[in-house]
């Protein structure tokens, strides 16, 4: 029938390459595909790898925006004194604001708008003046074999020797490369979707 027929074709991935799956993310993602709240506040607990630190806000409470952004002041100033492209990736790994909703001040949007704009408020980040600008995260949003990015790699966007706009990714063994942001697939930034070099939409 059609039906086994799709089921024949699909293919479930359990095995990450990106985390451990038996540290607190790891876990957590699993808890998130079986749908077990209890699951997830498990791996969310504080210190439960020593690599999650769980903060709860109140929907209608501010948000801590500068202790959030604090987190990215650290690989800020190593870009900006010049540290090696396999420290900052690093850098870049090992802090991650998540939040479960998409939309709205405490969702992925605000969270990125409002971080973004308390590091250029500090002074620790300079403003976008075009293209994405230098010090932010992209999140690659479709796959592309050719330049061996996929859904889900974020890379940083740091100046060329030439000063123009380059997006470092971690390659597949582990060594730094750098692509232009105009080769890249679908992408995301802290302020904007990109698709295939069209024009860019809210």
């Amino acid at each position: 029938s059609d039906l086994s027929s799709v089921n024949d074709a699909t293919a479930v991935l359990r095995h990450s390459y990106r985390f451990d799956a038996l540290g607190a993310i790891g876990r957590l993602a699993t808890a998130v595909l079986e749908e077990n709240a209890a699951l997830a506040d498990a791996a969310l607990a504080p210190d439960s790898d020593r690599r999650i630190t769980t903060l709860r806000v109140d929907a209608n409470a501010p948000l801590p925006v500068s202790e959030l952004a604090g987190g990215f002041v650290p690989l800020l100033q190593a870009l900006h004194a010049g540290a090696a492209d396999a420290d900052l990736l690093q850098m870049l790994d090992d802090y991650r604001v998540l939040t479960p909703l998409r939309e709205g001040a405490h969702g992925v949007e605000g969270l990125n708008r409002a971080i973004d704009r308390e590091l250029v408020n500090s002074g620790s980040l300079a403003p976008a003046r075009g293209g994405i600008g230098v010090g932010r995260p992209v999140l690659v949003t479709r796959n592309d074999h050719a330049l061996r990015v996929s859904n889900g790699d974020v890379g940083l966007v740091v100046a060329g020797a030439d000063g123009t706009e380059e997006v470092l990714f971690p390659g597949a063994d582990g060594t730094p490369r750098r692509i232009a942001p105009g080769r890249l697939p679908a992408f995301e930034t802290d302020r904007k979707s990109t698709r295939l070099n069209s024009s860019h939409s809210s």
